[in-house]
């Protein structure tokens, strides 16, 4: 039986791939475990812009007291 050697990619390539969760599954080869990492980044990034953005302008001010001004009575 003749061994069957799979070609070797870039290393650089696919380190630098791998900072977008789902490209570098794309470049191995793992077309819809991609598909799922690049949606599941995509929603967990529209969810942080659009519900997430309050939350960490509240973890922002986590532990300060708001100040209430009241109008002094003469």
């Amino acid at each position: 039986m003749a061994d069957t050697v799979a070609p070797r990619q870039d290393e650089r390539k696919a380190m630098s791939l791998s900072l977008i969760p789902g490209l570098g599954q794309f470049y191995n080869g793992q077309t819809l475990k991609g598909i799922i990492f690049l949606a599941l980044t995509a929603l967990f990034i529209f969810e942080m812009f659009t519900f997430g953005y309050d939350a960490l302008v509240g973890f922002v001010t986590l532990g300060s007291v708001p100040s209430k001004t009241t109008p002094s009575s003469s």
